[in-house]
């Protein structure tokens, strides 16, 4: 068998470098304690809270105070509304207190109950768009753990706004990055989602988020030039040239739809593309597998190393596919990913698409570490399931730039 290693990457903040090695877990502590690479201000904000955790509401802010100067935020004073623990409490209020220039809306909830939560979330990504940050007041109880908290908070309503937290360097230039994952609600047969989402400009900072309802379990997702289309615009609007190269990451088929995807999908996108004179790769993500990889070392074995490659021996000749180690973990057994190229014109190297792969399981903003399947197609992945589970209608456009489902 050969296995190869990808590691290390540097990670870029606003004003320094932060290395990845294949025993670095998270880097939480560097991103709290260094500007993030493109922070938004906190200029007009509101914050909910029930009377009976006033002093949560209290704690957050005081904790709020503390670390966003370090990461380079601007937060004026929040607009504070007390409420009581009826969502229609919370709508009624909100749709009083919020404008058009409201930044970030902060619900502070008195429990995790699902139809609060949902009624708030449609409210605000549907009826009046803003993004917003529902946090459970426990969470909030002063003590050692609270900054640590915040720190992921603060980072979360960044990156809502549109910001980002970090960056790592892909080598491609004007490549755009797709991910395309579904939603199944297979309990109450409610339509199927398909989540959309693609990279906008060359440091993958941006996003563009489209979602697709389908008919219920379906699979093979319809409407992929219009999502594309407006990806594409997307671009063109930050970087003010179309991108020379798309990359697709399609999660969540089997290998008995390969050929689905070659006939239904892949030609969706190659039409509008081709058009256009830009090239694509398409890279199917397979995580549900049995497959598991050790390292013998003095008679003992061990999970390989974050950043592992197994592309022989075990991958098929027909195909053009590999198995990527991108998790650390001392603990239990660690999976692999598999992916499999099925449709190229980018004409990258198999080196290249692995680094390449590799380094987008770290762009993942709603966790400081490395994932188990690049970025896009976690995003793709988070979108589907916060729309099929939680708002169960078409977001607003007017958010579609920005990571509001995190």
């Amino acid at each position: 068998m050969y296995r190869k290693s990808l590691f290390c990457w540097f990670l870029s903040s606003a004003t320094q470098q932060f290395d990845t090695g294949p025993q670095i877990r998270d880097w939480l502590r560097e991103s709290r304690n260094t500007p993030l690479l493109s922070a938004k201000s906190l200029s007009n904000w509101v914050l909910l809270y029930t009377g009976e955790y006033v002093i949560n509401a209290r704690a957050l802010l005081r904790s709020l105070h503390r670390v966003t100067p370090t990461m380079g935020i601007t937060m004026r004073s929040a607009r504070m509304y007390e409420v009581n623990d009826d969502p229609r409490s919370y709508i009624d209020t909100l749709r009083d207190c919020v404008t058009p220039h409201t930044d970030m809306v902060v619900c502070v909830l008195p429990d995790g109950e699902k139809y609060r939560y949902n009624e708030i979330k449609r409210f605000l990504c549907i009826h009046c768009p803003v993004p917003s940050q529902c946090v459970i007041a426990e969470t909030l109880i002063p003590g050692s753990t609270l900054l640590t908290i915040t720190t992921k908070i603060v980072q979360q309503m960044n990156c809502k706004m549109g910001g980002a937290l970090w960056k790592v360097e892909t080598g491609l230039q004007k490549t755009m990055f797709i991910g395309i994952d579904c939603f199944h609600d297979i309990i109450n047969r409610q339509k199927s989602i398909a989540g959309f989402v693609a990279s906008t400009n060359e440091e993958l900072t941006k996003w563009c988020s489209q979602c697709v309802f389908q008919e219920p379990g379906q699979e093979l997702v319809d409407g992929l030039s219009s999502c594309l289309e407006a990806a594409l615009d997307s671009w063109f609007r930050n970087v003010q040239e179309q991108p020379d190269s798309v990359v697709v990451y399609r999660d969540g088929v089997g290998d008995g739809q390969l050929q689905a995807l070659l006939d239904h999908e892949i030609p969706q996108l190659v039409n509008l593309l081709r058009k256009r004179q830009v090239k694509l790769t398409f890279i199917v993500v397979k995580k549900r597998i049995n497959t598991r990889f050790f390292v013998e070392c003095q008679e003992h074995l061990y999970n390989p190393p974050s950043g592992t490659v197994i592309d022989a021996a075990l991958t098929r000749e027909e195909w053009y596919d590999f198995y990527i180690v991108s998790q650390f973990s001392k603990h239990g057994t660690v999976t692999p990913t598999h992916y499999n190229v099925i449709y190229d014109t980018v004409c990258l190297d198999p080196d290249t698409v692995q680094r390449l792969t590799y380094k987008l399981c770290h762009m993942y903003y709603n966790f400081p570490g490395i994932i188990r399947v690049p970025a896009p197609c976690h995003y793709a992945h988070k979108l589907a399931y916060f729309v099929g589970q939680n708002i169960q209608q078409e977001p607003h456009n007017s958010l579609s730039d920005c990571l509001y489902y995190l």
